[in-house]
């Protein structure tokens, strides 16, 4: 008999309780289709999120929906499933990481953290590339802006294939 699959919703920051939460819940069912829509948030909550979903990969569709932001974006580099941009997806962010500047008791060298940053971000670059953003957007990103696809420019992202 086939496993019912079963339909999860995520709209929440990004943050180790809600990924944790959500993890939670996902090993519950088998077949999931996970709605999922954020404004970003920790890209190291992101990142054990993004682990999880592609151990699950062959179970999981994750559908986008309402808007993606900032760290949420990742799941269109890294996640090595299935994803359908829903209809009710409005927009996506781009934009480079960015770190908290400690500014009264450190014991770590700032400047060391920064060029890690920059190398991840040059990194990010190549990736953005590949999904579709152009050289204008890639700029634009490159300068620390926000890059913003609206439904009109999804046309352009290269999703679902072979990773």
């Amino acid at each position: 008999m086939k496993e019912q699959r079963h339909t999860l919703l995520f709209n929440d920051e990004i943050t180790w309780e809600a990924v944790q939460e959500l993890i939670d819940n996902m090993g519950n069912y088998y077949d999931i289709d996970l709605f999922f829509s954020t404004n970003g948030g920790s890209p190291c909550a992101m990142e054990a999120l993004l682990n999880y979903l592609n151990w699950r990969k062959d179970h999981v569709t994750i559908h986008l929906t309402d808007r993606v932001c900032s760290t949420g974006v990742d799941i269109l580099l890294d996640f090595e499933g299935e994803i359908i941009l829903s209809k009710n997806l409005d927009y996506l962010i781009f934009h480079i990481a960015d770190r908290s500047l400690y500014t009264l008791r450190t014991s770590f060298e700032y400047k060391e953290l920064v060029k890690q940053l920059q190398i991840e971000n040059e990194s990010d670059i190549a990736n953005l590339r590949g999904l579709g953003l152009n050289e204008a957007e890639l700029k634009k990103y490159k300068s620390g802006k926000d890059v913003i696809l609206y439904r009109k420019d999804f046309h352009r992202l290269n999703i679902n294939k072979s990773k």
